[in-house]
């Protein structure tokens, strides 16, 4: 053995004695099983926090955490110099959670019973399934399914799931037929060459197994690591409907935490690490008159995520200490440790953007603004206490500076029409400001692409110029928009980004890099404490094309809003298939996303209850009725008592409850519903109600709680359409000489050639057919999608008109 592996092999058996130890002393849970409790965590009673350390990611790199970590590149014997190799300026090392940990524990010898790896069901996967069908996986073993050498194949199949999915409406949503009998196999065995312990996926099925999104080779094995997610089923959308997460026992062990009962100091902002995010999409704009205009929705929700994401990436790098005078990287050993340039953790400031929310941001410092919304020339569009536009001009807005001691060094203005309102922050004294050009629509698509590629080399230590080139050119060379600018002949995507004020000198660094020793640097907060949560996963998602329901929204919006805390609950109504569930889903994510119930959000869904009793009863309709009454108050009662009994008072913690589809509760047991509804509106002062139903009722219920009965409606020819074509989307196209049975088929009505097209599709009867219902109209979308080859005139020929919208 030569010396380099001597080495080796003695610092891997002081960890293996170190780790032992500290198991012993700290007691860390590990919520395996069959796995021996192991923290591999420093003896430090100052440590609050697993401790997730850069690790090298290039060749020869020490796999010892204690070791040398970050130590250059040694050449080869028939290597050349590295130092004039351009790649060798400055290396980048991946910050990868425990890896050394985890390729050190591999190489250990496992017991026969140990466990090497689980699979856990994944939470969108979860999500799907009712608390019955929950408890089936549990018993039948496919909630969790633990590996090791004693327990080492398992097979996936229809047949599994099939005997665990309790109710009818979950196999059909999941369309469990779609899995092969066998649909894919995992094996734990124990490599002869390595002596490691793996756990092997191999797809043996008809329509495929992903893994991390990406479809396997049919036959191949693949190893599967920690974090890794296998979908066995998945929507049209890519998103999970049946999957797995793999869970590594070791690395779980390695950042496990220090017992709860340790104290933790609150975590404390520093102004020059802040980044302050002010949102905003009000609902409505109001005109002169005071008449109301919907104002499309943004998607705020997915550009946050987008910028969690990016920033948690920006994070993870860190590089070598250049020395720019000398053009090569010179290595500081202190003790062995080298000194590295390390991002700053960003926190970030996530409000609303109402006048006092700016107020309070602007008061408590941030090195960085960004606002994202709509906007006019003269104005930016913050929010009002009913989701209504509040116009902000830039008067307005030059009087929330901080003052001269502020720390902002950077606005970001992402709206539409900003570049006006940038020169109110260029007044004040920022020295970079980034705007979208007058007169130009910012696209959503090219919002996200900017963001996250301009955060990404803000996070990274580069100047605002760098990070505002490397923003633009990702827009400018993003497939769609780089395509759409060539066929459209006007200016690309890129262009509406401005750098003001032109020509000044934008090479200011906002977030400088951390200069310290690799082995010294330790993540001083989770990032779920950096970055707070907006939208709860646990609310069910609105549909991707969920549209022209903005005033609807709005009324009920304003109806719970701050300054009507005496109104107490909507009663929406509609005929089926015209969106109130899914106008339910949206405005309790709107709200909730404003924190206007501390208290929760709880969905009942009625209709469900009721289609699953009556499969239950074999079609029984007697006594349905009470049966999903008697339900209904049992869930709601738990819920109540959880939410708000448990608060020392409830009048500070306000909640939403939605009960979708009472139709059932509508019979004979409509008057005792009703003062149900009295009951708990008079118990909880603090309780707001949602109500969905297709038919009106007429109760003092509604006088005596401020009550208020919302009427859904059809479309509009006009939004029909829009959302045809939206759900249609690419999938195929719509030719005039398929739409002969509409009235105007052949008269050139615009010289638009795409507006003309919906004007004809706004009076063809196989549009009419729907009765411009939104669930209708997803249904002849599907129907053309499925067929190609049918036109919108067979459809009219199939099912018959009806003019009656």
């Amino acid at each position: 053995m030569d010396e380099k592996s001597t080495k080796r092999a003695w610092i891997e058996d002081a960890e293996n004695r170190k780790r032992a130890k500290s198991a012993l002393a700290t007691g860390a849970p590990t919520n395996f099983t069959s796995l021996a409790i192991v923290d591999l965590t420093e003896d430090d009673d100052n440590t609050r926090m697993a401790i997730v350390r850069p690790t090298p990611c290039y060749p020869g790199a020490p796999s010892s955490l204690y070791d040398v970590v970050g130590q250059y590149r040694e050449p080869k014997d028939d290597d050349d110099d590295d130092l004039g190799d351009t790649q060798a300026d400055t290396e980048n090392i991946e910050f990868v959670a425990s890896q050394a940990i985890m390729d050190m524990t591999q190489t250990q010898p496992f017991s026969q019973d140990m466990v090497c790896l689980r699979l856990k069901l994944h939470s969108l996967a979860e999500r799907n399934l009712c608390r019955d069908s929950i408890e089936k996986f549990k018993q039948m073993g496919l909630y969790e399914i633990e590996f090791s050498l004693l327990s080492s194949v398992f097979t996936f199949g229809r047949d599994n799931f099939t005997t665990a999915l309790v109710g009818k409406y979950e196999r059909t949503s999941l369309d469990i037929v779609k899995l092969s009998k066998k649909h894919c196999v995992l094996e734990c065995k124990e490599d002869a060459t390595t002596k490691r312990t793996e756990v092997y996926i191999t797809d043996t099925s008809t329509n495929g197994t992903k893994l991390n999104g990406e479809r396997l080779v049919k036959g191949a094995p693949q190893v599967l690591r920690h974090d890794d997610k296998i979908t066995l089923l998945s929507s049209q959308s890519g998103s999970v409907l049946l999957g797995y997460t793999v869970e590594d026992p070791h690395v779980i062990a390695a950042n496990a935490t220090v017992p709860a009962s340790s104290s933790r100091n609150t975590k404390r902002h520093i102004q020059e690490n802040v980044l302050g995010v002010l949102f905003s999409s009000p609902l409505v704009g109001r005109d002169a008159l005071g008449g109301l205009h919907p104002i499309e929705e943004l998607d705020l929700c997915r550009e946050y995520d987008n910028l969690t994401q990016t920033l948690e990436e920006a994070s993870k790098y860190a590089i070598t200490k250049p020395d720019n005078s000398q053009g090569v990287i010179i290595m500081i050993y202190i003790k062995t440790r080298v000194v590295m340039l390390v991002p700053r953790e960003i926190d970030l400031n996530v409000q609303f953007a109402t006048s006092i929310n700016f107020q309070t941001m602007m008061t408590l410092g941030c090195r960085a603004l960004h606002f994202s919304g709509h906007g006019s020339p003269k104005c930016l569009y913050f929010e009002d206490q009913e989701s209504a536009v509040h116009p902000m001009s830039t008067e307005e807005l030059r009087r929330f500076h901080g003052g001269s001691s502020s720390p902002l060094r950077l606005v970001v203005v992402q709206a539409c029409h900003s570049q006006y309102c940038a020169t109110a922050f260029l007044a004040c004294g920022i020295p970079h400001v980034i705007a979208v050009k007058v007169e130009e629509r910012l696209e959503d698509q090219a919002a996200i692409v900017f963001t996250k590629n301009f955060y990404l080399g803000l996070g990274q230590g580069k100047s605002v110029a760098e990070s505002f080139d490397i923003g633009r050119n990702s827009v400018a060379t993003f497939p769609h928009l780089a395509h759409a600018a060539k066929v459209c002949k006007v200016y690309s995507a890129a262009s509406k980004f401005q750098l003001l004020p032109e020509g000044n000198d934008h090479s200011e660094i906002i977030f400088p890099m951390i200069e310290m020793p690799l082995e010294d640097y330790q993540s001083q907060v989770p990032v779920t404490d950096r970055f707070p949560t907006i939208w709860s996963s646990k609310l069910p998602s609105v549909c991707q094309h969920f549209r022209h329901r903005e005033t609807d929204q709005y009324y009920i919006c304003a109806h719970f809003s701050m300054t009507n805390q005496s109104q107490r609950f909507v009663w929406i109504v509609g005929p089926a298939g015209v969106g109130k569930t899914q106008l339910s889903y949206s405005v309790a994510r709107y709200l909730g996303a404003r924190k206007y119930f501390p208290a929760g959000i709880k969905f009942v869904y009625v209709s469900k209850l009721a289609d699953d009793d009556m499969a239950t009863h074999n079609n029984n309709t007697i006594s349905l009725g009470p049966r999903v009454f008697s339900a209904i108050k049992n869930r709601v009662q738990l819920w109540l008592s959880r939410a708000f009994d448990e608060q020392k008072s409830t009048s500070y913690f306000n909640g939403l409850l939605v009960l979708d589809g009472v139709d059932a509760l509508l019979g004979r047991e409509e008057n005792d519903f009703m003062k149900w509804i009295e009951t708990i509106c008079t118990q909880y002062s603090s309780l707001r109600l949602i109500v969905t139903a297709r038919k009106q009722v007429v109760s003092s219920v509604f006088q005596i709680h401020a009550g208020r009965m919302q009427h859904i409606h059809s479309f509009k020819p006009g939004q029909a359409v829009d959302l045809l074509r939206r759900l249609i989307g690419k999938q195929r196209s719509l030719q005039l000489s398929g739409l002969t049975k509409s009235p105007i088929w052949n008269i050139k009505n615009h010289p638009d050639p795409n507006i003309n097209l919906s004007l004809v599709l706004e009076q063809h009867p196989a549009l009419r057919q729907t009765q411009c219902l939104p669930q209708e109209i997803a249904n002849l979308a599907s129907q053309l999608i499925a067929s190609p080859n049918v036109t919108m005139d067979d459809l009219v020929a199939k099912f018959g008109t009806n003019d009656n919208i």
